[in-house]
């Protein structure tokens, strides 16, 4: 699941409570009772103690009136009449100056005399108190704006009265959510209490904690905590810290800490709270369950679940014995329950205690408010989680349309709304309507001045995970960083939302192909959860499957399987591995199986994978179709191709019955069809299927992916298969580019690419190139720290052959020992792999010389071979070749012939002889036969190789083009001198068109056809070759090696004797190694 955790305000928006003991407005500081004065027609009016007051209040004429019930008579104001109060008759009385009033006199425009008294502005700040307290929050500033303005013109503003009637103003204004005005209006009224010295008193603590609950709302956290610390030495300096508003202030700490990241210190802060309230006795009354249902909040942060679900169900208790359980504060303590039910795993327990939730919302009337929009928020989390996007969706849609009716969108709850309907859309795919959603929230946080905070680092990195998803890595790694620098600044590095941003980075890098930055990033996110104790969640499971993931890119498959054992015993603890995500992880551990040659164990995995998908009813999903592929696959190494192509038929059908098979998913598995039908050597239905694939990418605007490069990957090796290496090279370049530009050419597959493409441009003729490309992969492998590989043994022996063909015989043997080496500490030394690098080593040291060091390889190998029964292979007979060759260099010509004819006995036997290998046995054969004399037979199986290279398309091969010069020899043996020219010049034409001109073997077939031409007269000819010859070994550094040297010679005695032929041919080519 993308990253949807329970956002920080979701319950957390009363850490600081705002009514009660916790911060409420100071009423009436001074008592003031007005004189009113007698007149003749009224008497004064006596307080009575029989008038009780109703709750509505009224606000007309300046007086202020409340409805009232007199049991005695009194006299109206205004009109002067008696009012009785008899028959329902309305009295009413002004709380000010104490007057009567009928309900006529009461709508007159007349001044209270008490608002005209020195002590009105004492008396209006009453009156603001109590406006504000009957929820008339405008009305009540108001007053107390009317009441500053007398005392700035009564210059009484900067007095005791004066501080408390700002301390009002800034609560009246805290609770519209004017924290800044409310900070201003603090700050002010300390000012004043600095300047009269009268902060050490109970309401200069009282202010100074009001002080830091407006930081902490504002984010400044940090001077939050300084402001705790200030009111509490205050509270102890005038002895009323052990009280219930000690406990309040303690309680504010915590929050304090824990959202500047101190969660421990948030929890030693509430410990401490609780500590206070037990000795006070106030812990069990709605307040102290308020501090319950914080401490379970910071509990549940710092990933105890258990103690946090114990703290809030002592809050749960506290309640429902007080009989609040069905008020505001119940309603938000069975929000918090449920936000940690679904933390610890069981969101059907926290959707039923949002149920009960939404029930007291609407019992308490707050139906259609915010706290009922964010409690819609939940639920909607919750349903994401229990895997129903589209009910979650519906619940988010309902919270946006209170939101907006409301008008509080642009807030901070709204901002996460928002970004928790893009993490749903993230996770359904829907990444541009994803990247919607949270640039929303990000405008509305920027707006409110709240995206440097935890919540717009959390929003950044949900931002960066839709990017990366989409396919923008630069983007993403862009994102995250930002996201990263703000949780520094913030210190909230240590915080389960950090962890989530790192596990991002960790894809992000992987994507890139930076392993070791993938490792390094799961690292940081593994300490954070540790810390937390959090590994054994969700999100833990989550993390542990991407380290198996990092460490199987690492070729540490059994490092790999063990992240993901322990990540499905997470989720067996949380009973949530029947899920789809649980079927994710147990395909992952199939494939790390598979990695380490456990086929059958794969299979198991990806069996129990499969049945859950069924019984969660997400088979017919991309994942399952990929579950299906990976099934497939483990039949197809298991050689089973049939088995495999059923399982992929089952997942084309889901994709055609979903309409996802025009999808990357469907080109997937196209794909993976290609690739079995390639191993059944169906090669036009593989080039098909690739082609397919390739079609579909491109209309879905995907094939700029590292998906699309490995398919132009495996499309390129198909046309390679068909004999078609122009289009395969231009297939591997395309992906190169590919690659390139997704930053994922370093990376295993990039390695395997630039390997392929190196075949490619060799049987071109490009043999630079060739190397180019194996260096390059090299240099891959060894930043990947792949290189000790069983690849990387195979890429060093490709390479020495490569330098083989460049005549760097040392270079050759130096890789070829690296690969040795590499093999006998994996234990492959007796494997096909092992063998066909015993065999290269023999052909080098053939070429270098070391006839002995050549025939021991091969002598070594073959052992290997008769040990496994592999002689009787086509292997096997490419190994007899090379004995053979072997000692054709040592002089034994006999035992060459034997070698070489069982060679040929066993791919008759194969039936492999017909085939490009067959035609080197065949050519290698032939040269051995002209070394016997038995020119007749040499012309005829080098006939017989021309023939088969015909069949095979490879005739027209530097390979083709050495035979044709054998032929061309054996030809001229036997005196057919323009048949000779003809088989070379057909040699020449070839090696010109693969570019294999311009070798040293080039400018020996050159020479050799200038001899003949001397030979036929054509001595114009005869100069021509010798010229060209003598260019090519210029430019090859090679003019002084002993061929260089005798067409020195040839070119001299040309120009001296033209007409005699002095020499026929220089070792007309001898037996080729064959190297695999």
């Amino acid at each position: 699941m993308a990253c949807a955790a329970y956002c920080a305000r979701n319950d957390d928006e009363e850490f600081c409570d705002t009514s009660g003991s916790d911060a409420k407005f100071h009423e009436v500081q001074i008592p003031f009772v007005p004189a009113v004065p007698a007149s003749p027609q009224m008497p004064a009016l006596p307080k009575s103690p029989t008038v009780a007051f109703k709750a509505r209040q009224k606000n007309v004429s300046g007086h202020q009136f409340n409805t009232a019930v007199s049991g005695a008579p009194t006299w109206c104001h205004g009109c002067r009449r008696m009012l009785w109060g008899f028959g329902g008759e309305p009295i009413f009385q002004c709380t000010l100056c104490r007057s009567h009033s009928c309900a006529g006199c009461r709508e007159l425009d007349v001044t209270c005399p008490s608002l005209t008294a020195p002590e009105a502005p004492s008396l209006l700040n009453d009156v603001g108190s109590a406006k504000a307290q009957q929820g008339d929050v405008d009305g009540a500033l108001e007053a107390f704006a009317e009441a500053r303005r007398r005392r700035e013109s009564a210059g009484t503003l900067e007095t005791c009265d004066g501080a408390r009637l700002l301390k009002n103003t800034g609560l009246a204004k805290y609770s519209k959510g004017q924290y800044k005005e409310a900070l201003e209006a603090y700050e002010e009224a300390r000012r004043i209490h600095d300047k009269t010295e009268t902060l050490c008193t109970l309401g200069g603590a009282a202010l100074i904690r009001s002080i830091g609950i407006a930081k902490s709302d504002l984010g400044d956290f940090e001077g939050a905590v300084k402001a705790y610390a200030e009111a509490r030495q205050l509270y102890e300096t005038v002895g009323a810290f052990e009280s219930e508003a000690g406990a309040s202030l303690l309680n504010n700490l915590g929050f304090a800490k824990a959202e500047h990241g101190d969660v421990e210190g948030a929890l030693r802060a509430y410990s401490e709270a609780r500590e206070l309230r037990d000795r006070t006795k106030s812990l069990r009354t709605p307040s102290g369950a308020r501090l319950l249902k914080n401490m379970g909040v910071a509990a549940r942060v710092h990933g105890d679940l258990d103690g946090a679900l114990a703290h809030l169900a002592e809050a749960r208790r506290i309640l429902e014995d007080t009989g609040t359980l069905r008020s505001t504060s119940g309603f938000g303590l069975l929000r918090s329950i449920g936000i940690t039910l679904a933390e610890s795993g069981n969101p059907a327990a926290a959707l039923d205690t949002f149920n009960e939730a939404l029930k007291i919302c609407s019992c308490t009337g707050a139906s259609e408010t915010h706290d009922h929009a964010n409690l819609l928020t939940s639920i909607g989390l919750a349903k994401h989680q229990h895997g129903n996007c589209a009910v979650a969706l519906e619940s988010f849609a309902e919270a946006h349309r209170i939101y907006e009716m409301n008008r509080s969108i642009d807030t901070l709850d709204g901002a996460i709304l928002l970004r928790s309907i893009g993490t749903v859309k993230l996770d359904c795919k829907n990444y541009k309507g994803a990247l919607v959603d949270f640039a929303n929230s990000r405008s509305i946080l920027t707006r409110i001045d709240a995206l440097q905070t935890a919540d717009g680092a959390g929003l950044l990195g949900c931002i960066g995970e839709a990017l990366l998803e989409s396919g923008d890595t630069k983007g993403a790694a862009k994102t995250f960083l930002e996201a990263l620098r703000i949780h520094q600044a913030t210190c909230s590095l240590k915080s389960a939302r950090a962890a989530r941003l790192f596990m991002n980075i960790g894809r992000s890098k992987r994507q890139s192909g930076d392993t070791d930055g993938v490792l390094e990033a799961l690292e940081h996110a593994y300490q954070i959860l540790a810390d937390l104790r959090q590994l054994s969640t969700v999100s833990g499971a989550q993390l542990l499957a991407n380290i198996g993931d990092a460490k199987g890119d690492r070729g540490d498959p059994a490092g790999a399987l063990e992240a993901f054992r322990r990540a499905r015993d997470a989720r067996e603890q949380l009973e949530c591995l029947q899920t789809p995500e649980g079927a994710s992880l147990l395909s992952s551990m199939g494939n790390a199986h598979g990695a380490c040659g456990e086929v059958d164990s794969a299979l198991q995995a990806y069996s129990y994978a499969l049945s859950i998908r069924e019984q969660t009813n997400s088979l017919d999903t991309p994942e399952g179709v990929n579950l299906l592929v990976s099934i497939g696959y483990a039949h197809r190494v298991r050689g089973n191709g049939e088995q495999a192509l059923l399982v992929y038929a089952q997942a084309r059908q889901i994709c055609e019955a979903t309409d996802t098979l025009y999808t990357p998913t469907g080109a997937g598995l196209l794909r993976n069809i290609g690739l079995v039908k390639r191993d059944q050597k169906d090669l036009d239905a593989a080039l098909d299927a690739f082609v397919e694939a390739h079609r579909i990418r491109e209309a879905a605007g995907c094939m700029e992916t590292p998906e699309g490069a490995s398919l132009l990957h495996n499309l390129g090796n198909m046309r390679s298969d068909l004999g078609d290496m122009g289009g395969a090279l231009l297939a591997y370049e395309v992906a190169q580019r590919i690659r390139e530009k997704t930053a994922t050419l370093e990376t295993h597959d990039g390695a395997g690419l630039l390997v392929n493409m190196a075949i490619a441009r060799g049987t071109k003729g490009d043999v630079n190139g060739k190397l180019q490309a194996y260096m390059e992969a090299q240099q891959i492998h060894e930043r990947l720290g792949t290189l000790k590989t069983s690849d990387g043994a195979r890429l060093l022996h490709n390479l020495g052959i490569t330098k083989s063909e460049l005549q760097d015989s040392v270079g050759a043997l130096d890789m070829f020992e690296q690969a040795m080496d590499i093999y006998a500490a994996l234990g492959f030394l007796s494997t096909d792999s092992g063998v066909s690098l015993l065999k290269s080593i023999g052909a080098v040291k053939n070429t270098c010389g070391d006839l002995e060091g050549a025939l021991a390889a091969f002598t070594r190998a073959l052992a290997i071979c008769e040990g496994s029964q592999a002689l009787r292979t086509p292997d096997g007979a490419n190994l007899l070749m090379n004995v053979g060759c072997a000692k054709s260099a040592k002089g034994d010509i006999d035992g060459a012939l034997d070698a070489l004819k069982e060679a040929c006995s066993i791919r008759t036997m194969t039936g492999s002889l017909a085939t490009p290998e067959g035609a080197v046995l065949l050519n290698n054969l032939g040269n051995v036969l002209c070394q016997l004399g038995e020119l007749e037979g040499a012309l005829q199986n080098y006939q017989e190789a021309s023939r088969i290279r015909e069949l095979t398309g490879t005739l027209q091969t530097p390979g083709g083009a050495l035979l044709l010069a054998n032929l061309g020899s054996a030809r001229g043996e036997c005196g057919d001198l323009s048949g000779q020219l003809e088989a070379y010049s057909d040699a020449r034409r070839i090696s010109e068109e693969t570019g294999a001109i311009e070798t040293p073997n080039g400018a020996d077939l050159l020479m050799n056809i200038g001899v003949v031409k001397g030979c036929l007269g054509d001595f114009e000819g005869q100069r021509e070759a010798y010229a060209a010859a003598h260019c090519i070994r210029e430019r090859t550094g090679t003019l002084k090696t002993p061929n260089g040297k005798l067409l020195l010679s040839q070119m001299k005695l040309a120009q001296e004797q033209p007409a005699t032929l002095v020499q026929r041919l220089f070792g007309a080519f001898t037996c080729i190694p064959q190297a695999v």
